[in-house]
């Protein structure tokens, strides 16, 4: 297991997860694993040994001939946003685990439509990244990986003030991420529907760790993703004051040139980022 491991460039408890899984899938005990002993290919294990080799030689030579699309060879680059680079590098090994090829460069972008536009001039590239809206890029193909809900925070001490009155939340600057004219567009559009008045949009920190310990303070309110603060929810330092009307979306954009099986396969890898 830990020469499997090596080889891989994985750890050995991920060797382990993946092979008690295969095994699930297989409906059999693939090695005979005794305490004190070296595993070893249990009869079913044998049994089916024969033939993985095959499949993985047939893999192997649609490779070399090209029968096979490979996002590993193809796929260079992703472009993310600052805050995804984050979320990506806390499951970087995961996705390498899952099949990422370690040789993608990921490129960090400020502005989603540039983003869109850069995978729309780079035939081996794509980019993950969560907007309120579609882009119409030309060449550049998008995947909806999944619909989040979204609401806007405040701070608990003002949550208490607006709820006993002494603070109205049109009053209150909205702050956001510098650096996306179309978020800001969204934001402003779907702040009338909370209370809030979407002409109060301000730029906040870049970051969005940054973004949080301002709404934390209490220097205003702004707009997360449900998920991202469920613990500060928990801690009594963020209270959910009002709920989007429309979802943010978890985007894959990628060029037009990339196959429909790669396609679906980044796809698997990135839904869960």
């Amino acid at each position: 297991m830990r020469e499997a491991a090596d080889a891989l460039d994985i750890s050995q408890p991920s060797v382990s997860k993946q092979l008690v899984a295969m095994e699930r899938s297989l409906g059999g005990e693939l090695f005979l694993r005794r305490r004190g002993e070296r595993a070893r290919l249990s009869p079913f294990g044998l049994s089916i040994l024969a033939d993985a080799r095959r499949a993985i030689s047939a893999q192997q030579r649609l490779s070399r001939d090209g029968g096979a699309a490979n996002h590993r060879e193809t796929v260079r680059q992703v472009f993310v946003r600052p805050f995804m680079l984050d979320q990506v590098k806390e499951r970087l090994g995961r996705l390498h685990e899952a099949g990422l090829s370690p040789k993608i460069k990921f490129v960090v972008v400020d502005d989603a439509e540039d983003i869109a536009v850069r995978v729309a001039a780079n035939r081996d590239s794509l980019a993950v990244l969560r907007s309120g809206s579609l882009f119409p890029a030309r060449d550049v193909v998008q995947i909806v990986l999944r619909e989040e809900t979204a609401s806007v925070y405040v701070s608990a001490d003002l949550a208490r003030q607006i709820e006993r009155g002494l603070v109205r939340p049109r009053n209150l600057p909205v702050l956001i991420p510098p650096g996306s004219p179309a978020f800001h567009a969204w934001v402003a559009s779907v702040l009338p529907s909370t209370g809030f008045d979407g002409r109060n949009v301000e730029y906040g920190p870049q970051f969005v760790e940054l973004l949080k310990e301002e709404i934390v303070g209490g220097k205003g309110a702004s707009v997360f993703m449900d998920w991202h603060m469920r613990e500060l929810v928990e801690d009594g330092r963020l209270v959910a004051l009002a709920p989007l009307d429309c979802p943010l979306r978890l985007l894959l954009l990628a060029h037009g040139n990339i196959a429909p099986p790669e396609l679906s396969s980044f796809a698997n890898l990135f839904r869960e980022i």
